[in-house]
């Protein structure tokens, strides 16, 4: 993730919940500091005073969010995928990272996928197998072909 921030690519964060997506911010923020980096431009979409806002992000509106984003001056933008499947968040980002996307439903990781043009599934894929099964049984399971694909 890093590598992508310095190469000048915009970078989004997306996971389960608000605590998953908090864990991740953490594990940027600590990258950076034990690499001797400045401290990334983060901003998060979560409700002031919520539990899982992170306390070195900025908390930002949707429409603030977007805008920041648009003019350069976030390096990561955080959200649920109540953020990332908005219509202003279409191709917002270079890569988005959806932390533990195996605990996301198929249906939550399309929704996000718009928001990027690359799109890194991070987890354990072992959950996809309990999550990503097609309504009617077929002969072709859905699940995950790599750490970063899936296919159906």
């Amino acid at each position: 993730m890093r590598r992508a921030q310095t190469a000048g690519r915009t970078v989004g964060i997306t996971g389960p919940s608000h605590a998953v997506i908090c864990h991740l911010i953490d594990t940027v923020y600590e990258h950076a500091r034990r690499r001797g980096a400045g401290p990334p431009r983060i901003g998060q979409r979560a409700d002031r005073d919520h539990p899982y806002l992170h306390a070195d992000a900025t908390r930002m509106h949707h429409d603030t969010l977007e805008r920041a984003l648009r003019d350069g001056e976030l390096d990561v933008a955080a959200g649920t995928s109540w953020l990332w499947a908005r219509g202003p968040f279409a191709d917002s980002v270079d890569t988005l990272f959806v932390d533990e996307a195996g605990q996301m439903s198929l249906a939550g990781v399309l929704a996000v996928a718009g928001a990027a043009r690359n799109l890194v599934l991070l987890g354990d894929p072992r959950w996809s197998s309990t999550r990503w099964r097609p309504l009617r049984p077929t002969k072709r399971p859905v699940g995950w072909t790599s750490s970063t694909t899936c296919t159906a």
